[in-house]
């Protein structure tokens, strides 16, 4: 797999980042239901959003620094893989401010857990559900829900959505009042997408599970 394939792998890291133009996320999301390995990268990808959420603002600040230096320098086994996502041509005026985000979650990573290489050589069982359509709507799909140390990866496939976006996974939990943005995306040509979302909450508390539209408008839900 090589051509357009790889250049969507190198933008994998700045998708979940929320740094790419219109026409390179559509790339991204076209090209995704067919790469089984991309949507692979993608799921490992899917927790830096929240990881980043749980940094200090001067802890951040700090990454400035030139890179490679200090107690913070990532094992150059991680490293590479996360920063392969960014796409060095075509986005070179995004790349440093990329390549520090990612070197942010990546220690924040490291610290938390017990070892990115141990993570990716377990395989938890998953547990998967329907999303139904909501009165006036005609959005349908599923959600699979895989625990992770730090809550649950979603991977959703969803059909059936407006041609306008965009669009949002929310999820809520047994024992919390307010429910949790897991993922947003853009509207589609066909209509569907397939996403990997994050939440910070086991899939044991998570009760319900929504595709919002642009108004906020419950599309489908679990």
């Amino acid at each position: 797999m090589t051509g357009d394939h790889d250049d969507v792998r190198r933008l994998l890291g700045a998708y979940v980042l929320g740094g790419l133009d219109d026409a390179d996320r559509r790339a991204v999301e076209e090209h995704l239901p067919g790469c089984e390995p991309c949507r692979s990268d993608l799921a490992r990808s899917a927790p830096l959003p929240a990881l980043l959420r749980r940094l200090p603002v001067e802890d951040a600040l700090r990454v400035d620094e030139p890179l490679g230096t200090g107690p913070r320098s990532v094992s150059a086994a991680v490293l590479p893989g996360l920063l392969g996502e960014v796409d060095r041509d075509r986005h070179r005026h995004r790349r440093r401010t990329v390549m520090r985000t990612v070197l942010v979650a990546a220690t924040v990573a490291a610290l938390a857990t017990a070892g990115i290489t141990s993570l990716r050589n377990t395989q938890p069982s998953a547990v998967r559900f329907a999303l139904t359509a909501s009165a006036g709507a005609s959005a349908e799909g599923d959600v699979e829900l895989v625990a992770k140390p730090w809550g649950t990866a979603l991977t959703v496939h969803v059909s059936g959505l407006p041609a306008e976006g965009p669009f949002s996974l929310e999820v809520g939990g047994s024992t919390r009042q307010t429910a949790e943005q897991a993922a947003t995306w853009g509207a589609t040509p066909s209509g569907s997408a397939e996403l990997v979302g994050a939440s910070s909450l086991p899939p044991g508390e998570i009760s319900t599970i929504s595709v919002l539209g642009p108004d906020g408008e419950v599309l489908a839900h679990r």
